[in-house]
């Protein structure tokens, strides 16, 4: 009876942790390459493959498939740690090459689709001229591309930072990066002269390096710290295609820069929603640093900005009434 069998191996391709999916069946070898983005737990491999496992699209088929190997324990040690150190074997890396061949030729025939005539008929009925619309039908953004940026960016999901939600559990990189962009939209009308929808784009990307490194709290960041996500951003970003990945690019240039109204303006939203949301928290979930600090964090930042000033003196007022309740035992 014939026999096939899969395996999986995770091994780290800049910028993400990847799976290597392969599938032999009747000697031919077929490969699908999974983006995980920040390093897996084996058992989110595992519910990941149980939950998509008919989702998966895999290589065309590559022949010449070698017979399984009797069991040899110092043979499987030295296999494993050259896969360790080189990753996916060669028969799969050729697998995954002709995928990518395929899919490039798909995006080629999908353009060449795309004849002169559709282009006249868009000229005809004003596209690409400027207004609300101007950007439609100029970007290269690939489905599977997209996807994959998707995928990365659902760790911020996952991921946690230090502080705490007001039913006693860690809040979400992703729900941080939510609230900011709420803040920013509602004060629109606060900071004349603003681009405001800047400010927005800021407060929705500028954690997107901790979907690879996780979070490390303001007062416990270090220069190398800061410098490696710098460096998972720029990975992140490299795959896509302009205008988008120069866009981005630009807003965490500006936000690094801190040179711009815009960019001090998300800074001060920033590290004032962190105040509110320790605010909200249960206090057992505090440290004492953050007695002291949540009195004081984002004061400099929101000086420049008198709503923001104001708004700062409330959290400040809502800080002392919290912790009084701690100073009366």
């Amino acid at each position: 009876m014939e026999q096939g069998y899969a395996r999986i191996t995770v091994c780290f391709e800049a910028p993400f942790w990847i799976g290597v999916l392969e599938r032999e069946w009747g000697g031919t070898l077929e490969v699908c390459k999974i983006v995980f983005g920040a390093e897996p737990r084996d058992y989110e491999v595992y519910a990941f493959l149980m939950s998509h496992w008919r989702e998966l699209r895999f290589s065309p088929p590559v022949t010449g498939v070698r017979r399984a190997e009797a069991a040899n324990p110092k043979r499987a040690r030295r296999k494993a740690g050259q896969q360790l150190r080189g990753g996916v074997g060669t028969r799969a890396q050729q697998a995954i090459a002709l995928q990518r061949e395929q899919n490039k030729r798909k995006r080629r025939g999908r353009r060449a689709g795309f004849s002169s005539a559709d282009r006249r008929k868009k000229r005809s009925t004003g596209a690409g001229r400027s207004g609300p619309c101007a950007s439609e039908g100029k970007g290269n953004m690939e489905q599977r591309e997209f996807l994959d940026f998707m995928h990365v960016l659902e760790r911020l999901k996952c991921n946690t930072l230090h502080s705490w939600t007001s039913t006693g559990r860690h809040e979400t990189v992703a729900a941080h990066s939510w609230r900011l962009g709420v803040m920013a939209l509602l004060l629109r009308g606060e900071f004349p002269g603003a681009d405001m929808e800047r400010v927005l784009r800021m407060c929705l990307i500028h954690d997107f390096g901790e979907a690879v490194t996780g979070d490390i709290p303001s007062f416990q960041k270090t220069t190398s710290d800061e410098k490696r996500e710098e460096r998972a951003v720029a990975d992140m970003l490299a795959p896509l295609p302009q205008p988008v990945r120069g866009e981005l690019e630009a807003l965490f240039a500006e936000m690094d820069a801190m040179a711009t109204p815009e960019a001090r303006i998300y800074k001060a939203l920033d590290k004032l929603e962190a105040v509110l949301q320790h605010n909200e928290a249960p206090l057992e979930t505090w440290t004492e640093l953050e007695y002291g600090l949540n009195l004081v964090y984002g004061e400099e930042n929101a000086a420049e900005f008198p709503w923001l000033r104001a708004l700062r003196e409330e959290l400040r007022r809502d800080t002392e009434e919290k912790t009084a309740v701690r100073a009366a035992y």
